[in-house]
């Protein structure tokens, strides 16, 4: 490995030492020169965040100051994610535009699906797509749980009241289950 000059050194040293007082920097972590778990951790979920537009097709324009400091105003960064209850950054409008600053504020997930659904005209031919695509679980069409199983919870459930309405949808259910398994190609679980 090549020696550094002293200059070098001293360049690099005088680096580490602004990005540390810019707070990139942990000072445990100040003479490894990595980027403390926090930091590190933001970094990661702005650039996949970053990523995702990009695939979405979305232009991206914001820098991660900016979308931090959105985060950091909302005070909602340890509620986010995508299950029910939890929030995400999302456009104004129903999803109109860039991200970039102005443009983008804290939103429930279950909220920002909604508005992004709003108003979209779909072909009936994407309709149809869409159907195909959404019937059913595919991936157990046909499997049934082992008698193992099926004591398990059948074990789980003795004793325990259920009302009329819950009983009601349940019956609903199988029998929609049991006429989606006879419809899919033709297959017949019967």
């Amino acid at each position: 490995m090549k020696k550094r000059s002293p200059e070098q050194r001293a360049k690099i040293s005088a680096a580490k030492i602004a990005s540390w007082a810019a707070g990139r920097y942990d000072r445990t972590d100040f003479g490894n020169g990595r980027y403390d778990t926090v930091t590190r951790d933001r970094r990661r979920a702005f650039t996949q965040h970053r990523a995702n537009a990009k695939l979405r097709g979305v232009e991206w324009l914001l820098t991660f100051d900016e979308w931090w400091a959105v985060w950091e105003a909302s005070d909602k960064w340890t509620q986010r994610g995508t299950s029910a209850g939890q929030y995400c950054m999302a456009r104004l409008g129903p999803d109109i535009g860039p991200y970039r600053a102005g443009n983008v504020f804290i939103q429930l997930s279950a909220e920002n699906a909604r508005d992004g659904s709003l108003g979209l005209k779909r072909t009936p031919e994407q309709n149809a797509a869409r159907g195909e695509w959404m019937k059913g679980n595919k991936h157990r069409l046909g499997h049934t749980n082992s008698q193992r199983q099926r004591d398990a919870v059948s074990a789980k459930l003795k004793g325990r009241k259920f009302t009329a309405e819950h009983v009601a949808a349940s019956v609903a259910a199988k029998k929609r289950n049991r006429a989606a398994r006879k419809n899919h190609d033709g297959i017949s679980s019967i």
